[in-house]
């Protein structure tokens, strides 16, 4: 094949955009040696796989603790049971980034409040822990509807 095929071939192309593409990347890095150091596009993986580590962390956490506060609301704890249990990140409200909730449904003997059933819950935190009841059902709503409900919240963990 000659040269000038091999330049026009598209497999070649791709192969010089790519190239051209690593180039312009390098250009933008504040390494003082032509070639050396991570590019830009690393950095930024490098960085949003922290970041997702430690939000799965902190999710996993408050998990646990969530399992754990709303178990001792039981007369016996041992028979708590969890289901549709999930971590959600709200959306921010008034700019300012809402804390992770954990929300789901719990059984136990006796249940909370003396229930038979599952229980419906918003676990925002050891001190903040909403469980509907009949007393509640509107404010409950409201709280659910702001974190749990909230059709731009994310699902962080099951």
């Amino acid at each position: 094949m000659s040269i000038s095929r091999i330049l026009a071939s598209p497999r070649f192309l791709g192969f010089s955009l790519m190239v051209l593409g690593i180039s312009a990347s390098a250009v933008g890095c504040t390494s003082s040696k032509p070639g050396i150091g991570p590019d830009t596009a690393t950095v930024a993986r490098s960085l949003a796989d922290s970041v997702a580590k430690a939000e799965q962390s902190s999710a996993g956490a408050l998990r646990d603790s969530a399992r754990a506060a709303l178990a001792s609301l039981l007369k016996d704890p041992t028979s708590a049971a969890f289901d549709s249990l999930v971590v959600v990140q709200p959306p921010a409200l008034n700019g300012r980034t809402s804390p992770m909730v954990v929300c789901g449904r719990i059984r136990g003997k006796p249940g909370i409040g003396g229930r038979s059933g599952p229980a419906v819950f918003v676990y925002q935190n050891r001190m903040t822990v909403f469980v509907e009841d009949a007393s509640n059902k509107n404010a409950f709503g409201q709280v659910w509807d702001e974190t749990c409900g909230h059709p731009q919240s994310r699902v962080v963990a099951r």
